[in-house]
């Protein structure tokens, strides 16, 4: 079974610590912390930053410790306009200092020579600091619609180590498949992130909102995920990131939705080996 890393959208709203305890609760071996760069997407509930509070990053450390839980990947680093390469290398050395070791990456930027100057600055910094950069595909804003507009820019050597992260609604949302994944090098992956969803394209702004809030619980919806994580190879850490605005709307707490999420994505593993 791949390894599973917690993503911070299904449980968004929690201190670091207590993401970090509820992630040992549920039996998750590992987080993805947001590290609460970009502000102006509303993700559903606060961000709490690392870089500019050193005691919450002694807890976040203590947490660790004492948990067993390991932090395995920063999502996510934005290429926006006004980038900043070094607010940017300052998250990478915190979040390096706390084990992190993969540099989620996502190009909202549409200005093409600008974004792609700051990638390749962005994949340098994360290689010098020994982490993987992953880059997410969106096919709701930015330059990277697909997988076919990523496998580029991954095979590309302008951009130092970088590598794919995966995620199944955006796989689904830009019409592409599981096939699609299992052709081509499974080198090139780095990350895969994981949810249900219906399988019509909602809508542009449908997609948004599902995107950041509405979710499914792996084994729910209409993705063929079982599939989708037989193209993710075995080594590659897979995240659950299933926000469900209006199930903790309706008073469902943080801690039994991301149990439910757990124990859905765990069902859907073992039906890729029944």
């Amino acid at each position: 079974m791949h390894r599973l890393v917690l993503a911070p959208l299904t449980a968004i709203g929690l201190t670091p610590p207590d993401f970090i305890a509820l992630a040992a609760e549920i039996g998750c071996e590992g987080v993805a912390l947001n590290p609460g760069l970009f502000t102006e997407i509303d993700m559903g509930g606060p961000v709490y930053r690392l870089d500019n509070d050193p005691a919450m990053r002694r807890a976040t450390a203590r947490a660790l410790a004492e948990t067993g839980v390991t932090l395995d990947l920063i999502d996510s680093l934005l290429v926006v306009p006004g980038f900043s390469l070094a607010d940017n290398e300052a998250v990478l050395d915190i979040y390096g200092e706390l084990g992190a070791t993969h540099a989620n990456i996502a190009v909202l930027d549409e200005v093409e020579g600008r974004w792609s100057e700051h990638l390749a600055a962005l994949c340098e910094a994360s290689v010098k600091r020994g982490l993987t950069p992953v880059i997410e595909f969106l096919r709701m804003l930015g330059p990277v619609p697909s997988l076919a507009a990523a496998v580029p820019l991954v095979t590309s050597r302008r951009y130092a180590g970088l590598k794919l992260l995966i995620d199944s609604l955006h796989l689904a949302r830009a019409d592409e498949t599981p096939a699609d994944v299992a052709a081509i090098d499974p080198a090139l992956i780095g990350a895969a992130q994981i949810c249900d969803a219906p399988a019509a394209w909602p809508g542009l702004e449908a997609y948004f909102h599902e995107g950041a809030n509405e979710r499914m619980i792996p084994g729910e919806g209409e993705l063929p995920l079982a599939d989708f994580l037989r193209a993710i190879p075995a080594d590659i850490m897979v995240s659950p990131e299933v926000p469900m605005k209006s199930l903790r709307d309706a008073g469902v707490s943080v801690q039994e939705c991301a149990r439910r999420v757990l124990e859905g994505t765990r069902r859907v593993a073992q039906a890729t080996v029944a």
